[in-house]
């Protein structure tokens, strides 16, 4: 029998950052290697995955394929889940195993079965273990993105970011287009509209916060940072913070300056321009803020004004006189 070339190591099982779907790649390796999966290195959910992937390789026909949804239920159908080419199912419940939410109440929402539920977290995206380590879910279970780029469109990432930081119940309600709210009479048509009017944008002013560039964006964040604080301020200092001020303090902090905080400039560049009375505009403070000099400052040091006339010299022109003639 040739050897069987395997060209990526095995993902460990004792790896802390090991990938969400390391049972499944586990086996996969295992199967491809032609090796058996021992204990205790292998699990049984591993040795169960592994004995599914070598049946279903063999199940080339719809009488198999039965025969193998009833041996492995669960497993069957989330590995279904899994394939599925349209994805927002898999993202609900991605987002839901984040959000803390059990196999049972997963399936209220999604209409899957709890055990289709459970094996879809232990082969497929297995984090309920290690939701206590922050850093691994934002980077591992997560990924880079968060931190790059995020976009309106990243509907996967932005329920995984909701469902971690606010619950099930929370993301329950950003799943579904509009809140349900059935309307019994005429006269509660109004309060319903304004209640899905008032829901649509603050959910949209929560994407925004968590997707809008800094770059480009300097002027807008001041501003709704100003607006905010000014309805704090209104509002009394035992107000609670929303989560668009969060975020909106979040965005600043990125920022290469100080914003709104009280005290002398504390980088030397622009101090330097505040010690000679000059006001940088929005767009300069950035460039200096950056490292660059403003140019609008550096052609008026090199401004040359015309000299004064002398006292003797001739005397200015009168005015002509509309009046005279």
């Amino acid at each position: 029998m040739p050897a069987v070339e395997i060209i990526a190591e095995p993902p460990d099982p004792k790896d802390p950052l090991r990938p969400v779907d390391w049972r499944w790649e586990r086996a996969r390796w295992l199967r491809e290697a032609r090796l058996p999966a021992r204990a205790p290195r292998d699990d049984i959910f591993t040795r169960v995955t592994l004995a599914y992937q070598l049946a279903a390789a063999q199940a080339d026909t719809a009488v198999l394929r039965e025969d193998l949804a009833l041996r492995y239920p669960g497993l069957f159908e989330a590995f279904k889940l899994y394939q599925r080419p349209d994805q927002e199912t898999r993202w609900a419940v991605e987002g839901y195993l984040l959000g803390r939410a059990t196999p049972e109440e997963i399936s209220d929402y999604t209409g899957l079965e709890p055990e289709a539920v459970s094996w879809y977290e232990k082969c497929f995206f297995n984090v309920v273990p290690r939701l206590k380590h922050e850093t691994y879910v934002v980077t591992v279970a997560m990924g880079r993105e968060v931190h790059h780029g995020l976009m309106e469109r990243d509907v996967a990432l932005l329920w995984k970011m909701v469902g971690y930081a606010m619950g099930h119940v929370v993301l329950r309600e950003w799943v579904r287009p509009m809140r349900c709210q059935y309307v019994r009479s005429s006269d509660q048509v109004a309060g319903a509209e304004g209640a899905a009017y008032v829901d649509k944008l603050r959910r949209k002013s929560l994407v925004a916060a968590q997707t809008v560039p800094v770059y480009g964006n300097q002027a807008a964040i001041f501003e709704a940072w100003a607006r905010v604080c000014e309805a704090q301020r209104l509002g009394g200092e035992g107000g609670t913070e929303t989560v668009l001020l969060i975020n909106i303090q979040a965005s600043l902090r990125a920022l290469p300056f100080v914003v709104g905080r009280q005290g002398p400039v504390d980088l030397p560049r622009l101090a330097y321009y505040d010690e000679q009375g000059v006001e940088l505009r929005a767009q300069e403070q950035m460039e200096v803020a950056f490292g660059r000099e403003s140019e609008a400052h550096r052609e008026a040091l090199t401004w040359k004004y015309p000299e004064a006339p002398a006292a003797d010299g001739p005397a200015a022109a009168p005015a002509p006189d509309g009046d005279q003639g």
